[in-house]
């Protein structure tokens, strides 16, 4: 009788092993680095924002676009098509807590949050200290006052400082980022 090279049963169920152990690998890693890579695009839009804020801001004076005067609160609507991204236009409404919030309808997709939702900025009018551990918010709400700079838990006020603002945003994971100057 000849002898048939071939692979025997143990041979073949420990190579079907360790190809599950891959596969259970980059199951489970592959959403993780999804995740990251959303993050990431979150972070480079507010920077990008901020950077479009400081423009605004040499350009008109030292005023930000956001904030309150003697007037009252304002939002300079304009400011996401002039700076950000020209095919955008605004539209205003209220978050259930009754904050302010300019949504931007963009015809393209340079200027949406990486589930493809659009972004929203929500002005929060401070006048204390703001920890975000109590607010709710949804990926796409990008939360800005002036006045402030970023804490290690949210918003620091800073009474008479109108040319300081911080902005920021929750990322999956629960985290916050936050950005100012």
């Amino acid at each position: 009788m000849k002898k048939r090279n071939a692979f025997t049963i143990i041979e073949v169920v420990l190579v079907l092993a360790i190809a599950g152990l891959i596969f259970l690998m980059v199951f489970i890693a592959l959403p993780a680095l999804q995740r990251s890579q959303r993050n990431t695009q979150r972070r480079q839009d507010l920077s990008r924002i901020s950077s479009a804020i400081i423009e605004y801001a040499s350009n008109n004076s030292g005023d930000l676009p956001f904030g309150s005067d003697e007037v009252g609160e304002y939002f300079d609507v304009d400011f996401v098509s002039k700076y950000l991204d020209s095919s955008c236009h605004s539209e205003t409404e209220y978050l259930s807590n009754g904050l302010p919030a300019y949504s931007f309808s963009c015809s393209n997709d340079s200027f949406r949050d990486p589930n493809g939702n659009e972004y929203v900025i929500v002005d929060m009018d401070i006048s204390e200290s703001v920890v975000f551990d109590f607010i709710e918010s949804n990926f796409n709400e990008i939360y800005v006052s002036d006045e402030a700079r970023c804490s290690s838990n949210g918003f620091e006020y800073l009474g008479g400082s109108r040319s300081k603002y911080a902005i920021a945003m929750v990322l999956e994971g629960g985290a916050w980022y936050c950005l100012d100057n």
